[in-house]
């Protein structure tokens, strides 16, 4: 089984996890970022054969916050920021011409935040996704529960202005795209571009004070609205807490960042998933979010409606997308397995040949269920390589100060020689 989180076992991670949710331990973060920093800094490479002329091509695997994961998001991410730009100057916000201060948006970007006196490090980050805990118990994440109730609230505060319900369909209230970041001190925070049903109005506030002193952000104009998003998100974080969101309105798809920067809403929300650790752009900001998404297994959230509202759904294969996902649920449970197996051998130790136990029936059956599992990958895989034009061989690992010119240069190398073997074998046929 090969583990791609960094030199620790799952498990190992899963003690880190729960020593700082369970026994107050304070989360090792240079630790994680020294295991991050070491992991996505070494290239590993596909090496692969295209079938039709045998010629090699390496291809970098995609790492979270490495160049390959950087361009791969950036190319999905290019229609979808398209159509946000078009829709929101055409459909989902406007301006009164004869008030400029005064708007209309269907768009909002809300920023979250976790209070340090209501919750650790470790709780903050575990709410930024669903948690499962021993036992089995699933317990949603504060975004998803956030999303869930925020929906339900928009149902009632249309009704309350009058309109009609066979006019609100839950489904389509609201869409929402979610980006999970850290703050240089290590605690998780969430941006959220919202993208609902109908117009809300707005204004154009002056900030007096503050990070954006003499800058102006769109607010949206019922206080009682923003009052009630805010304490909607403090439940889900704690109930009865007190973190705070702020709620901005997306005019013209442009926001007002906590820099003072004009930027577009979605943009600022994608912008971790477009950015490489290179040495010249990565800060510690920059490491930290990276390493803690990967650490805790969280990511940012990009649903299906969400880009169904804006036409950017990608066309893809429809078998071959479906064999990927086939192959990421197997390979999770396997991964679940594994951990399974490895805490109940932990409880029950040279007891489990005499207990008659679901858990000691389990270790029994253990090496059979991991071996049917990777048997059905390998099948999964052998379709996938059936489909595709090239051939994979191999991965190579490449540390930071390995030099890469000389396996570059035999690659290119063999495609030179076989373009020169076809070459004669063409002058041969002519003769």
């Amino acid at each position: 089984m090969t583990y791609h989180r960094w030199e620790l076992h799952p498990s190992e991670i899963r003690n880190i996890q729960f020593d700082a949710l369970y026994y107050d331990k304070e989360l090792p973060q240079e630790l994680i970022k020294e295991k991050y920093l070491k992991w996505v800094q070494k290239d590993d490479y596909s090496l692969l054969m295209r079938k039709d002329n045998q010629k090699l091509y390496a291809a970098l695997q995609p790492k979270r916050g490495n160049k390959a994961y950087a361009f791969k998001n950036a190319t999905k991410n290019e229609k979808v920021l398209k159509n946000f730009f078009d829709s929101t100057h055409d459909s989902l916000s406007f301006i009164y011409p004869e008030d400029k201060n005064q708007a209309g948006s269907a768009v909002l970007f809300l920023t979250g935040v976790f209070n340090p006196h209501e919750v650790s490090k470790a709780e903050a980050w575990k709410l930024c996704k669903n948690w499962k805990e021993y036992g089995g118990k699933q317990q949603s994440s504060a975004i998803h529960l956030f999303r869930a109730n925020f929906r339900n609230y928009l149902s009632r505060y249309w009704k309350k202005k009058g309109i009609s319900k066979e006019y609100i369909d839950k489904d389509s209230l609201m869409v929402s795209q979610v980006n999970i970041e850290s703050h240089s001190s290590g605690y998780p925070h969430i941006h959220m571009v919202v993208i609902m049903d109908r117009l809300i109005p707005c204004y154009l506030h002056k900030h007096k004070r503050g990070s954006l002193k003499g800058r102006s952000t769109w607010r949206v104009q019922d206080y009682k609205f923003v009052h009630d998003v805010q304490q909607i998100w403090a439940r889900c974080v704690c109930p009865g807490g007190h973190s705070f969101m702020e709620v901005q309105a997306a005019v013209g798809d442009r926001i007002i960042d906590h820099d003072g920067n004009e930027t577009s809403a979605l943009a600022y929300c994608l912008k971790y998933s477009t950015k490489s650790l290179s040495k010249l752009s990565a800060n510690e900001k920059d490491i930290l979010t990276h390493a803690y998404l990967k650490f805790w297994g969280a990511r940012s959230i990009i649903g299906k409606k969400f880009l169904e509202r804006l036409n950017a759904l990608p066309i893809k294969d429809s078998r071959h997308d479906e064999l990927m996902n086939e192959l990421k649920t197997t390979r999770r449970t396997l991964e679940e397995i594994h951990e399974k197996f490895s805490r109940i051998n932990d409880e029950l130790g040279c007891f489990v040949d005499f207990c008659s136990s679901d858990s000691a029936q389990f270790v029994r059956d253990y090496p059979r269920i991991v071996e049917s599992l990777e048997r059905y990958m390998m099948e999964i895989r052998q379709e996938l390589a059936d489909m595709c034009e090239w051939q994979y061989l191999r991965t190579i690992s490449f540390c930071p100060e390995d030099d890469q010119k000389s396996f570059h240069d035999a690659i290119r190398l063999h495609n030179e020689m076989i373009d020169s073997a076809k070459a004669v074998l063409e002058v041969i046929e002519k003769e």
